[in-house]
């Protein structure tokens, strides 16, 4: 194993995410087929008071999947009592510490970033869906699994030198 001298801390702003949480599903209620204006606000009123609670409790869910799927840049040993508990928690930055490879490059830290956030959003809005219009979750449900993939193949990526063996002809 390559030692890890290299940090990344990557932030992710709480109202950027709502941000883009707000506009996809503006546009998810505006174009999709409903029998009532009732279920179409549902779907619009994703952060509004009473909404939030829930999106901040799957905010937090993505976020401690993404420091999961991070393993082991993220690992953490657990103090000799770890204390937890379920208390709504809604911080306005999300925090990732990464321990790097030296071999590590910072193009994958970006694109790391730019696909976590993709992911929380995605998240958000396919459980907001699961609930609101769920036929309308199933393609966020694809879009989670793209991106999921997507940051496992940026976390594994490596460049290293390339050898070429030598030919006899």
């Amino acid at each position: 194993m390559k030692p890890r001298t290299k940090q990344a801390t990557l932030t992710f702003k709480r109202s950027e995410v709502l941000l883009d949480i707000g506009n996809y599903a503006y546009v998810v209620g505006d174009i999709m087929q409903v029998d009532t204006e009732h279920a179409r606000h549902q779907v619009l009123d994703i952060c509004q008071e009473g909404n939030i609670d829930r999106v901040s409790r799957v905010l937090n869910l993505a976020y401690s999947e993404v420091v999961e799927m991070l393993y082991p840049y993220t690992k953490e040993l657990c103090e000799k009592v770890e204390t937890t508990s379920n208390d709504l928690d809604a911080p306005q930055e999300y925090i990732i510490t990464m321990e790097l490879p030296d071999d590590f490059a910072k193009s994958s830290v970006t694109l790391l970033t730019k696909l976590i956030h993709e992911y929380f959003v995605y998240r958000i809005l396919e459980d907001w869906l699961s609930i609101t219009a769920g036929k309308y979750a199933e393609v966020w449900d694809k879009k989670i699994e793209n991106i999921r993939s997507k940051i496992h193949s940026a976390k594994n990526k490596r460049a290293g030198r390339v050898r070429r063996t030598s030919s006899p002809f």
